[in-house]
């Protein structure tokens, strides 16, 4: 099953009681492609949460994901991903993260912690595959016995050729920067495991159907390089993202084309809260 890159959005209200409250958005996650016959459906829902761009106090992001209402894709590949990042705006990097997801019954975890001093990644990595048994194989209805999770770990630390965002951050950075038509931005970011260079080109355009009105808004196409490509695990193609054009950057819409399909991520609902504790190891969904 491939992995797309769900890398998904932000943003919210300005004002003096947005510096203690967290941005909470949600997304609706479209397919179209050769496993839908080409028809538009919707796989997933995803939720954002961090501090409003405009907040320069240090603090988390996170992004989740999950097809847990979405019948097709649950039945199939039931999907989770969840990445928290801790991320300083005045600093202009990333302090860490933990990335966690789940495809069909593959585990998969990367964890990672930034020591700028010495120009250094301390990474720890977690795989293990989900195996489930029925308590009484003649009970078709019964319950389900979940076998204990076995997790290979290795870890493993490495140095950095330059200071570096991770992807989520990269967003929350480009938010705060005065963007303009014709602007292209290149921006280190590192997802663990590859020192990568991200093309950010600016345009301006009216982007209509986000919750049922018409935004002012940039686009920004990413395209991705290898800095160091002598690994085996493929760059995703090029990704477009709209923020709104406001002093607000409202996270409008993602839209990436693979070679499985059209993954299309909409903005559907902006709230708030006070609270931010997302723990992203084994997240099992939003129930």
């Amino acid at each position: 099953m491939p992995r797309p890159w769900l890398v998904l959005l932000c943003a919210l209200s300005l004002g003096q009681a947005w510096g203690q409250d967290y941005e909470y958005l949600e997304f609706g996650i479209g397919y179209r492609g050769s496993f839908s016959s080409n028809k538009e459906i919707q796989i997933a829902r995803a939720v954002w949460s961090a501090r409003p761009a405009v907040a320069q106090q240090q603090g988390e992001l996170s992004l989740r994901l999950s097809s847990e209402d979405h019948a097709k894709l649950e039945s199939l590949f039931p999907l989770r991903l969840c990445h928290k990042a801790s991320y300083s705006p005045k600093q202009r990097r990333t302090l860490g993260f933990h990335s966690f997801l789940r495809v069909g019954r593959e585990l998969e975890s990367i964890k990672v912690k930034f020591n700028w001093q010495d120009m250094s990644l301390r990474r720890e990595q977690a795989q293990a595959e989900m195996h489930n048994a029925r308590s009484d194989p003649f009970d078709l209805m019964g319950g389900v016995v979940r076998a204990p999770i076995r997790w290979k770990r290795r870890s493993s630390t490495e140095k950095l050729s330059q200071v570096m965002l991770d992807r989520l951050s990269m967003l929350q950075h480009l938010r705060k920067m005065r963007l303009s038509q014709g602007l292209v931005i290149n921006v280190p970011v590192s997802d663990g495991e590859r020192e990568l260079e991200y093309w950010a080109s600016i345009a301006e355009e009216n982007l209509p159907g986000i919750m049922g009105k018409t935004w002012p808004a940039f686009r920004i196409t990413f395209e991705t390089f290898d800095l160091h490509p002598d690994k085996d695990r493929p760059i995703h193609p090029p990704v477009d993202v709209w923020i709104s054009r406001d002093n607000r950057r409202l996270p409008l819409r993602l839209l990436g084309n693979y070679p499985f399909g059209r993954i299309d991520a909409r903005l559907t609902r902006i709230a708030k809260s006070r609270s931010h504790k997302v723990d992203c190891w084994e997240w099992a969904g939003f129930r």
